[in-house]
Protein backbone atom coordinates (compact mmCIF):
# COMPACT_ATOMS: atom_id res chain seq x y z
CA UNK A 1 0.00 0.00 0.00
CA UNK A 2 1.68 3.20 -1.36
CA UNK A 3 0.60 5.67 1.59
CA UNK A 4 -0.05 10.13 0.87
CA UNK A 5 -0.01 12.31 3.69
CA UNK A 6 -1.64 15.86 3.47
CA UNK A 7 -0.34 18.91 4.38
CA UNK A 8 -3.04 19.29 7.40
CA UNK A 9 -1.90 15.82 8.47
CA UNK A 10 1.60 16.40 8.93
CA UNK A 11 0.97 19.88 10.94
CA UNK A 12 -1.30 17.78 12.79
CA UNK A 13 1.17 14.72 13.40
CA UNK A 14 4.27 17.16 14.15
CA UNK A 15 2.08 18.49 17.10
CA UNK A 16 1.11 15.11 18.77
CA UNK A 17 3.07 13.51 21.86
CA UNK A 18 5.82 11.15 20.64
CA UNK A 19 4.06 8.54 22.19
CA UNK A 20 1.12 9.05 19.91
CA UNK A 21 3.95 9.14 17.32
CA UNK A 22 5.72 5.95 18.06
CA UNK A 23 2.56 4.19 18.12
CA UNK A 24 0.97 5.84 14.75
CA UNK A 25 4.08 4.87 12.81
CA UNK A 26 3.40 1.06 14.27
CA UNK A 27 -0.14 1.06 13.23
CA UNK A 28 1.17 2.93 9.92
CA UNK A 29 3.42 -0.44 9.56
CA UNK A 30 0.60 -2.97 9.58
CA UNK A 31 -1.49 -0.58 7.79
CA UNK A 32 0.91 -1.05 4.88
CA UNK A 33 0.62 -4.67 4.97
CA UNK A 34 -3.07 -5.38 5.98
CA UNK A 35 -5.69 -2.30 6.11
CA UNK A 36 -7.87 -4.60 7.83
CA UNK A 37 -5.69 -5.93 10.69
CA UNK A 38 -7.73 -6.49 13.55
CA UNK A 39 -6.03 -4.07 15.47
CA UNK A 40 -6.48 -1.38 12.96
CA UNK A 41 -10.13 -1.43 13.66
CA UNK A 42 -10.58 0.25 10.37
CA UNK A 43 -13.80 1.14 9.13
CA UNK A 44 -16.09 3.26 6.90
CA UNK A 45 -17.17 6.64 8.05
CA UNK A 46 -20.51 8.05 8.14
CA UNK A 47 -21.91 9.38 6.00
CA UNK A 48 -20.56 6.55 3.92
CA UNK A 49 -20.91 8.31 0.31
CA UNK A 50 -17.45 10.49 1.42
CA UNK A 51 -15.49 7.36 1.37
CA UNK A 52 -13.95 8.67 4.25
CA UNK A 53 -12.16 5.65 6.36
CA UNK A 54 -10.53 5.39 10.23
CA UNK A 55 -7.72 3.18 11.73
CA UNK A 56 -7.36 3.36 15.06
CA UNK A 57 -3.71 4.82 16.43
CA UNK A 58 -4.30 3.82 20.20
CA UNK A 59 -7.82 4.16 22.18
CA UNK A 60 -8.55 7.66 22.10
CA UNK A 61 -6.64 9.07 18.48
CA UNK A 62 -7.58 8.07 15.17
CA UNK A 63 -6.28 8.29 11.39
CA UNK A 64 -8.84 9.21 8.76
CA UNK A 65 -8.28 8.21 5.52
CA UNK A 66 -9.45 7.64 1.80
CA UNK A 67 -7.93 5.28 -0.53
CA UNK A 68 -8.32 3.93 -3.90
CA UNK A 69 -7.00 0.94 -5.46
CA UNK A 70 -2.94 0.12 -3.77
CA UNK A 71 -2.81 3.65 -2.40
CA UNK A 72 -4.18 5.75 0.47
CA UNK A 73 -3.91 9.36 1.59
CA UNK A 74 -3.93 10.28 5.30
CA UNK A 75 -6.05 13.27 5.89
CA UNK A 76 -6.69 13.83 9.57
CA UNK A 77 -5.17 11.82 12.83
CA UNK A 78 -6.40 13.54 16.36
CA UNK A 79 -8.28 12.56 19.19
CA UNK A 80 -11.11 10.57 17.67
CA UNK A 81 -14.31 12.77 19.06
CA UNK A 82 -12.85 15.55 16.82
CA UNK A 83 -13.13 13.24 13.48
CA UNK A 84 -16.71 14.62 12.81
CA UNK A 85 -15.76 18.48 13.48
CA UNK A 86 -12.55 18.38 11.50
CA UNK A 87 -15.22 16.69 8.22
Amino acid sequence: MKIFYTRKFVSLYENLPSFVKLRAEKQERIFKENIFYPSLNTEKLMPKKNNLWSFRVDMTYRVVFHFKGDSATFLYIGHHKDIYRFF
